[in-house]
């Protein structure tokens, strides 16, 4: 009897197992379609659903502006270098005995820039170099050059003719008594160093500046 019991007993257990499993089985096959219809119609949707309108009104943003400055700084490493050339020729010939300039000051014209054999030699502007003695009777551009050059440092107030004449002779001894060497009326050609006007604006250098305020008449 118990042994019919215990048989029937188990036939019921394996009986609600198996009920159990095909339960199970069928919730999973239920939940697995659901899934499935969720995905499709989303997938639906996605497609047929209408793209955003690029020309539809985005929402505005707002924001403070106050006054100041907008800008952009670069810093640099940069160098230059400039090729000195000479301002002009001087045909002095013998010993430097004397510089009377140094880098950085302004000289005029008149000013002594350094002697040779205790002779001062001045710059004037010109662009003809002194290449000769200039004494009385003497004709050319460089004796135009050495008038207006007596003129404007205060020495000639008479007509720029090319030509020593009398009124040159006499400013050039004038001028030659200032600068403290012998008053013999001849500008030799180591007395002046002549520069392009241009160039003369810009040499430096420290020296005594013998132009005057009130020329001689």
């Amino acid at each position: 009897m118990e042994t019919n019991k215990d048989a029937a007993s188990e036939n019921r257990d394996t009986q609600r197992s198996r009920g159990l499993s095909t339960l199970t089985k069928r919730l999973s096959v239920s939940l697995l379609l659901i899934a499935l219809g969720a995905v499709a119609a989303w997938a639906v949707i996605t497609v047929t659903k209408p793209a955003k309108d690029p020309l539809a009104k985005t929402t505005s943003t707002f924001v403070t502006v106050g006054a100041g400055e907008v800008g952009a700084a670069t810093t640099v490493n940069a160098s230059a270098e400039w090729t000195k050339q000479p301002a002009g020729l001087n045909r002095a010939a013998g010993v430097v005995t004397s510089v009377s300039v140094t880098d950085g000051t302004e000289v005029t014209p008149g000013s002594t820039l350094y002697s040779v054999g205790l002779n001062p030699v001045i710059i004037a502007r010109g662009e003809t170099p002194a290449f000769r003695d200039i004494a009385e009777d003497a004709e050319g551009s460089d004796v135009a050059q050495l008038q207006s050059f007596l003129a404007e440092v205060g020495y000639y107030s008479g007509a720029v003719t090319g030509k020593v004449n009398p009124a040159t002779t006499q400013a050039i001894k004038r001028w030659q008594k200032d600068l403290g060497v012998p008053q013999t009326g001849t500008v030799n050609a180591g007395d002046i160093i002549y520069v392009p006007r241009a160039t003369g604006e810009s040499i430096t250098g420290h020296g005594k500046d013998l132009s005057r305020s009130n020329p001689h008449r």
